[in-house]
């Protein structure tokens, strides 16, 4: 039975390729200095259970106006403003919108 490639079809994005390329080029090293790998498999269980996490508590000042509108908004939609909150940063992290800020 042949097995199938499960990453036959992917598609990797600009960051995505670029980190394929480094690594096809050799340009990763292996770490010899003991404790420096251990520093690194820490990080890298650290960033895999955070991922495996369903939720990450979040805390942001916001301005009270700020907060105010978004109870609003969420109350026009029947939800929670924290969300609804959620929602619109899932949406921007995701890609979905991108905002244009001023200072």
């Amino acid at each position: 039975m042949k097995i199938k490639d499960p990453f036959k079809n992917l598609k990797l994005d600009a960051f995505e390729q670029s980190i394929e390329d480094s690594f096809e080029r050799g340009d990763f090293k292996t770490v010899e200095d003991p404790k420096m790998r251990q520093m690194f498999q820490e990080a890298a269980r650290n960033t895999i259970a955070m991922r495996e996490k369903k939720e990450a508590r979040v805390n942001l000042r916001l301005k009270a106006d700020t907060v105010l509108k978004l109870r609003n908004k969420a109350s026009e939609f029947g939800m929670p403003y924290q969300t609804l909150a959620s929602a619109v940063l899932h949406q921007f992290a995701i890609g979905k919108f991108k905002i244009k800020i001023s200072m």
